[in-house]
């Protein structure tokens, strides 16, 4: 209902209800400041006049600029019209109660609340729909240490538009809606055990403080409008427990700061575009949904699941999605790190999108990582992707591009597709890369150390130097160097033998390049296979270099037969031949 509409139906309610008061109870014309106090001397029904005692010495169901007294006696009152008055002030003192009932769409307000009593919704066969200084948005609701705010109606929903600070209890049933604050409001007592919490301010720069001895048991803590700061406790309450931080007005982003070592996050927690959790203290997040901004100065720890769809990370804390958890990149636009360190020790899918790093941030990979779209990560200055487990590239027609340096200590597997390191990859000790299929692009160099080995079948675009083990196949396969390829001294070269045909049934290690080699060749055979006489195998193919390994380790055959290696200009070729008979002199015996 428009407000023009409702301050005319509220004329009518007030002229009514004058008109109707019996001779010998006429109300005279109240000054300001008239204080009325609730005797309940007749009934329970705050409309009835005789229940009143006012200062100016009348008796007179209280309006306007009045204040209101309510004590304890042995009627409680109850409040129960649509159209209220708007009062000046109303306390309800420690021990007393007020109660709300009976109506749908129920005002009243107050520019001072102070509640030390018990402030109770609680309906009869309805539904309560309550709003709290809808006119008095610059006016105050006071919960004293004694207070309580019970809303016990059925779906029924209650909302504060004045700033509403909380020294006492606010309490609520499992199948209310819950209650919304619209103003601003600092808390030291409790929310017990709430379905709904909505903080919505009007003023979108409000702030909720909730300090060191506040407690929130809540269902639901659903952020729309203005700045929310946890120093005390929050715990979940029910099941799918939830934190939403959502914008219901992207020019006005909420915020939830959480700075407490007495906090149990919810089952899910959801930073939607356009808002911001920040965490001062370390934190445990069973489900984590990220689209706004995540500003973690201390350390999170994901148990259950991370879903990033867009946002990013900011502070320099430690976010961490441990081995229990899963993690989705899927995102729709690109999505920042900015001084974060994140650590994934679980199975990440990469699946859309791009991802950039800056201010020193660190992505670490200690599980599964699957890039498995084309997606760029890149970097400012300072910033690094370690790869301690798998780095797996898996899917065909597409490329991810990793401008950023790349400290592999781990496995890097391109199955299908290509995977681009435009400033290169720093491989640890006992790092391997694994040419699965798909196309690798290192940069100009891949030093593969002493430690290291290149496995697999696929393409290397880039020069190769071998100070570990190259080993094409998985076998049998063959690595194409897209570029020149240098054995060195401690550098070995593995081949595979189980057939003449090269990349199905034997390895072949394929240079594009000038090929340098010394170092080691050694060549076995796979299982059950019997090379026969005359067969060869092209197991390096270069057009352009120098073949003269240090050392070459062929295979002992059955039969009398043996493993030939011919090293010419185009590469190299084993051929089986016949070993060399051994050479008996006969000498004649001379007989006397």
């Amino acid at each position: 209902m428009k407000r023009t509409h409702y301050l005319l139906i509220k004329a009518i309610v007030v002229l009514v209800i004058c008109l109707s008061i019996p001779s010998g109870h006429s109300r005279s014309v109240q000054a300001e400041g008239v204080t009325c106090t609730w005797e309940g001397s007749k009934s329970i029904d705050w409309n009835d006049l005789d229940n009143w005692s006012c200062s100016d010495g009348t008796s007179h169901v209280p309006i306007t600029t009045d204040n209101v007294v309510i004590p304890v006696t042995s009627n409680d009152p109850v409040y129960s019209a649509v159209f209220g008055f708007d009062l000046n002030a109303i306390e309800i003192q420690a021990d007393a109660t007020l109660k709300i009932a009976n109506a749908y769409n129920i005002h009243l307000d107050a520019m001072t609340w102070q509640i030390d009593g018990t402030l109770w919704f609680k309906p009869t066969d309805t539904w309560l729909d309550m709003e709290i200084n809808s006119d008095y948005r610059d006016g105050v609701v006071n919960i004293g240490s004694s207070g309580d705010l019970d809303l016990d109606c059925e779906g029924g929903a209650l909302r504060i538009y004045s700033t509403f600070n909380n020294a006492g209890m606010v309490e609520s049933l499992a199948s209310a809606q819950g209650i919304a604050l619209m103003g601003s409001g600092v808390h030291t007592g409790e929310f017990a055990d709430l379905p709904v919490l909505q903080l919505a301010a009007v003023d979108p720069e409000a702030e909720f403080v909730f300090q060191l001895d506040s407690v929130l048991t809540l269902n639901l803590l659903n952020v729309t409008s203005g700045h929310a700061f946890i120093y005390g406790s929050y715990q979940p309450w029910g099941t799918s427990t939830r934190l939403n931080i959502d914008a219901s007005n992207r020019t006005y982003p909420p915020s939830v700061t959480i700075e407490s070592t007495s906090v149990t996050m919810p089952e899910y927690t959801m930073i939607y575009s356009g808002s911001t959790l920040a965490v001062r203290s370390p934190l445990s997040m069973p489900r984590l949904f990220l689209a706004g901004t995540l500003n973690n100065t201390s350390s999170i720890d994901v148990t259950g699941s991370f879903y990033w769809l867009s946002g990013g990370f900011t502070g320099d804390g430690t976010t961490t999605v441990q081995a229990s958890a899963t993690s989705t990149i899927n995102l729709n636009s690109t999505a920042t790190m900015d001084a974060q360190t994140l650590t994934l020790a679980s199975t990440t899918n990469w699946d859309g999108n791009n991802i950039t790093l800056s201010n020193n941030a660190e992505m670490i990979n200690n599980g599964t990582f699957n890039a498995n779209a084309t997606t760029t990560m890149a970097g400012v200055t300072g910033e690094s992707f370690v790869n301690n487990g798998s780095f797996l590239k898996k899917t065909v027609d597409t490329t991810t591009t990793m401008n950023i340096p790349f400290i592999n200590d781990g496995t890097v597997d391109i199955v299908a597709g290509s995977l681009i390191f435009q400033q290169g990859m720093d491989n640890g000790a006992n790092a391997v890369v694994d040419l699965g299929g798909g196309t690798l692009d290192p940069g100009d160099e891949l030093i593969i150390d002493s430690d290291d080995s290149l496995i697999g079948s696929g393409t290397l675009a880039a020069n190769l130097v071998n100070e570990g083990t190259v080993s094409p196949g998985n076998s049998a396969g063959i690595i194409t160097v897209q570029g020149d390829y240098s054995n060195l001294n401690s550098g070995l070269l593995q081949i595979e033998l189980g057939g003449t045909t090269a990349g199905t049934e034997h390895d072949q290690l394929v240079v594009t390049g000038t090929a340098t080699m010394n170092g080691t060749l050694t060549v076995t055979l796979l299982p059950g296979f019997l090379p026969e006489l005359g067969e060869t195998f092209f197991i390096i193919d270069h057009t352009i270099g120098t073949l003269t390994f240090d050392t070459v380790n062929l295979p002992n055959l059955a039969g009398g037969l043996k493993l030939e290696a011919d090293f010419s200009n185009d590469g190299v070729t084993l051929t089986v031949v016949r070993a060399s008979a051994d050479t008996f002199i006969f000498l004649p015996m001379i007989l006397r």
